[in-house]
């Protein structure tokens, strides 16, 4: 079946409109799905925030295994401290 000039134009046209209507919807659809500088923004800070608390965190648990090392590692001083002299030694 041929189509005439006009319908082929027609045609044409109508296919022309169609892929112009489907890179609009494509375009509008990463707009509202993409992220605007402000959303980018507090991205950004919320990541520096959860990596800011992670830090803090692991510190704080090395600090807690030193403190935990120590306790074991080191014997506490005698309670007659003060009663020593400078001549008088002690083996820990």
């Amino acid at each position: 079946m041929e189509l005439t000039e006009d319908e082929e134009k027609a045609h044409k046209k109508a296919d022309r409109e169609r892929k112009r209507q489907d890179a609009r919807d494509a375009a509008d659809k990463k707009k509202r799905f993409g992220l605007t500088p402000e959303k980018k923004r507090k991205l950004r800070l919320l990541i520096m925030k959860v990596a800011a608390d992670k830090l803090k965190n692991v510190a704080q648990q090395r600090s807690e295994a030193k403190k935990h090392y120590m306790e074991e590692r080191v014997k506490p001083l005698p309670k007659d401290f003060d009663s020593l002299t400078e001549g008088t030694y002690f083996v820990i």
